[in-house]
C-alpha cells in the first residue's frame, strides 16, 4: 500500500501542483490501488470542473481499472465462514490483515466515485436507475467497512500486534469520513425522497455523521461543540484535511438551507486555521477563506480573497468560474452591476456547468446597469437563447434552468419589463443570509429597491401588464423589501412585508418563500 505517497499527491494538489499529483498517481495506478484511487479522484475533480464528455469518460475509466485492481485485495471469505457471519455476525472470523481493509476502504470510496459518474455520463432515467443502484452498492460497502471498524480493538488502544498502528488509524479516519459523508448526505434529502430511501435500506443521522467527521479533522477544539465527541488522534490521516473541507463547505453553503439555522462559523475558524498554514496559497483554501469572510459579512475581504485564488493558479480554470461565481454574488450585494456582469460573461464563455443559467444571469446584470449602451436589445437577445440552452441530467430537467427559462419567457412575452430579477436571483442563490452579518450594505440596497418601485410606478408600460404580472411585481417589492427589513432587526416591519406578499399572490415562489421567512422572522 502507498498511504503515504497518495497523502503527498494530495497535499500536491492542495498546494496547486495539480499536474505533479496527477502524474505522481498515474505512475503505480495499475499496481497499487491507493494511487488508482488517488489517480481516480484526481480526474473526477477535472470532470467535475469541466463538464466535458470526454473528461468524464476518462474517469469512469480509471474507476473501472481500480476496480478490477482492488478487487484483488478485498477480503475473500469461505462459503463456511460466510454462513457463519449470517447466523451469528459477532462470532470472531479469521483476522483481516491491513492490506484487505484498506483495499475495502478504497473500493466503497472508488465506488462512489462510479455512481456519481453515472449520473452525468448517462443522463436518462434508466442512468439514474443505475446511479442509484450503485451508490446502494457503496452504501453497503461502507456499512461492512464499519463492521470491520467495530469488530477490531481502537487504534489508540490496543491494536493488533500483528498490525501496523498507524495504518489501522488511516483506516479509522477513511471509514469515519466516509460512512461520516454519507449520513450527512441522506439526513439532507427531502423527506419525500428519505422514506424512499428507507424502503431499500438508506438512513442517515446528520449529528452522527457531523460527529464522525469532527473526529478526523485536524484540530482540537478549545471550545464546546455539540458534535465533538473524542480526541482528534486522527489529524495526520489522509482524510483528515478532506473531512475539514467537507465540514467546512456544509457550515458555508448548506447549513442556512438544510438546518434553518446560521454555520458554525466557530467550528469553520478552527478547521480553516490548520489548512491555511499549510496551504496559505492553495485555490481552494483561499476560496473557502473568502466564503468564510463573505458570510461573515466581510465583502471587501471576499473580494480579495477570490481575487487571490484566481490569480494562484492557471491549470485547474474550473476552480477560478467557482471564484467568478463568488464574485458575482459579492458584486450583486454591492450593487456593482458592471462588475458583476463581466463575472457572469466569464462563466458564459468559459465554463460548460449550466450555459442556460449564466446567460439568464448576464441578462438580468446588463438590464440591472442602465448605464449600459442598447442595454434592452442586448437583453432581449440574450432571453431568447435561455430556452435552448436547457439540459437534463438523470433524465430530470435541473430546477434552475427550468425557472431561468421561464423567467426568460415571462420577461419577452412583457416587452422586456422586468422588476428586480436580479435580487429574485440572489435570493434563490441564498445571497441574502451575506446581510444579516452586514446591515450597513442594508440601507443603500433598500433605497434602490424603493427608487426602482417608484421608476417603475411612473413607467407608461407598467398599466399594460396584466392584471396577475402587476400583482406579481408588487409582491415581488413587497418580498425583497422584507428581507432587507429582515437583515436590518426590524422583525415586525419584515414580517408585515412578508404577509403582504402573501395577501397579494398565490402559487408563486414568493408566496412560498415568504411563509419560510415569515416563519423564521
Amino acid at each position: 500500500m502507498s498511504v503515504r505517497e497518495t497523502d503527498a499527491a494530495v497535499r500536491l494538489f492542495l498546494g496547486n501542483h495539480f499536474l505533479a499529483a496527477e502524474r505522481q498517481m498515474a505512475a503505480h495506478a495499475d499496481e497499487s490501488f491507493y494511487h488508482s484511487l488517488g489517480h481516480a479522484t484526481v480526474l473526477f475533480i477535472k470532470a467535475m470542473m469541466s463538464f466535458e464528455k470526454t473528461d468524464m469518460e476518462r474517469a469512469m475509466d480509471a474507476v473501472r481499472r481500480g476496480c478490477a485492481l482492488v478487487e484483488q485485495f478485498r477480503p475473500k471469505n469461505s462459503l463456511a465462514e460466510s454462513f457463519l457471519s449470517f447466523i451469528n455476525p459477532s462470532r470472531a472470523q479469521r483476522e483481516i490483515t491491513d492490506e484487505e481493509m484498506h483495499a475495502e476502504l478504497c473500493y466503497a470510496e472508488l465506488l462512489v466515485i462510479r455512481a456519481l459518474l453515472t449520473f452525468f455520463i448517462d443522463e436518462t432515467l434508466g442512468g439514474f436507475i443505475k446511479g442509484a443502484f450503485r451508490i446502494r452498492m457503496c452504501y453497503q460497502s461502507f456499512k461492512e467497512c464499519h463492521r470491520m471498524l467495530r469488530s477490531i480493538p481502537p487504534c489508540h488502544l490496543s491494536a493488533c500486534p500483528s498490525s501496523n498502528p498507524s495504518l489501522r488509524r488511516q483506516f479509522e479516519a477513511g471509514i469515519r469520513a466516509g460512512f461520516g459523508l454519507f449520513n450527512v448526505m441522506l439526513s439532507a434529502m427531502p423527506t419525500r425522497v428519505s422514506a424512499l430511501l428507507q424502503l431499500v435500506g438508506f438512513s442517515g443521522d446528520r449529528d452522527f455523521g457531523m460527529s464522525e467527521l469532527v473526529s478526523v479533522c485536524p484540530f482540537f477544539l478549545p471550545f464546546e461543540c455539540r458534535f465533538f465527541q473524542q480526541s482528534a488522534s486522527m489529524a495526520d490521516t489522509l482524510r483528515a484535511p478532506l473531512a475539514a473541507m467537507v465540514l467546512i463547505s456544509y457550515q458555508l453553503f448548506l447549513a442556512h438551507l438544510l438546518d434553518g439555522c446560521p454555520p458554525d462559523l466557530a467550528l469553520c475558524s478552527q478547521l480553516l486555521a490548520p489548512l491555511v498554514r499549510q496551504f496559505p496559497n492553495g485555490a481552494v483554501v483561499l476560496f473557502l477563506r473568502a466564503r468564510f469572510h463573505l458570510v461573515n459579512g466581510e465583502l471587501d475581504r471576499a473580494i480579495q480573497l477570490n481575487n487571490r485564488s484566481i490569480q494562484s493558479q492557471n491549470v485547474y480554470k474550473q476552480f477560478q468560474h467557482i471564484c467568478h461565481w463568488e464574485l458575482v454574488t459579492v458584486h450583486m450585494v454591492l450593487m456593482h452591476w458592471n462588475r458583476a456582469a463581466w463575472h457572469a460573461k466569464k462563466l458564459l464563455e468559459e465554463n460548460q456547468w449550466s450555459k442556460c443559467v449564466y446567460t439568464y444571469l448576464l441578462a438580468i446584470l446588463v438590464n440591472a446597469d442602465r448605464t449600459a449602451q442598447k442595454r434592452q436589445q442586448a437583453v432581449r437577445q440574450l432571453m431568447q437563447k435561455v430556452g435552448s440552452l436547457r439540459r437534463r441530467i438523470a433524465g430530470r430537467s435541473i430546477p434552475m434552468e427550468k425557472f431561468c427559462e421561464q423567467r426568460a419567457n415571462k420577461c419577452l412575452r412583457d416587452d422586456g419589463e422586468m422588476f428586480l430579477p436580479q435580487f429574485e436571483f440572489l435570493y434563490f442563490c441564498n445571497g441574502f443570509t451575506v446581510l444579516d452579518r452586514a446591515p450597513h450594505f442594508v440601507r443603500p440596497l433598500l433605497a434602490h429597491v424603493d427608487a426602482e418601485w417608484t421608476r417603475w410606478r411612473g413607467d407608461e408600460r407598467a398599466p399594460r401588464l396584466d392584471s396577475d404580472a402587476l400583482v406579481e411585481t408588487r409582491a415581488m417589492y413587497a418580498f425583497v423589501r422584507g428581507l432587507c427589513m429582515r437583515a436590518l432587526g426590524e422583525h415586525e416591519k419584515a414580517r408585515h412585508c412578508f404577509m403582504a406578499t402573501i395577501e397579494k399572490v398565490e402559487k408563486r415562489f414568493s408566496t412560498f418563500f415568504s411563509h419560510a421567512e415569515n416563519s423564521h422572522g
